[in-house]
């Protein structure tokens, strides 16, 4: 803190608890940072569609691509919750 003012980042960080935004937040963050976890360019492959109370809904077009993720859906969600720096995704819906 400054001057007895608080931090933003705490400020935000409240903002977002306060108004059941957290879901959203870690949704928005998965969907900036999935590149990272495959070659292709997955951005344009996969759709994130929801996250609530730790069940992740993401959806592709592509039948190979569901079935990728599909198979590497443990992995995914291990993956994912490093992104997030905490155990939040327990399961993941492939649509």
């Amino acid at each position: 803190m400054i001057g007895g003012s608080k931090d933003i980042s705490e400020i935000v960080g409240k903002f977002i608890l306060d108004n059941g935004l957290q879901d959203k937040f870690n949704l928005e963050k998965l969907k900036e940072n999935v590149h990272k976890l495959f070659k292709y360019n997955s951005k344009d492959e996969i759709q994130f569609l929801d996250l609530c109370k730790g069940h992740l809904e993401i959806k592709s077009d592509s039948s190979a691509w569901r079935e990728e993720l599909k198979l590497r859906r443990n992995e995914l969600i291990k993956k994912f919750n490093q992104i997030l720096e905490k155990e939040i995704i327990k399961s993941i819906e492939v649509k």
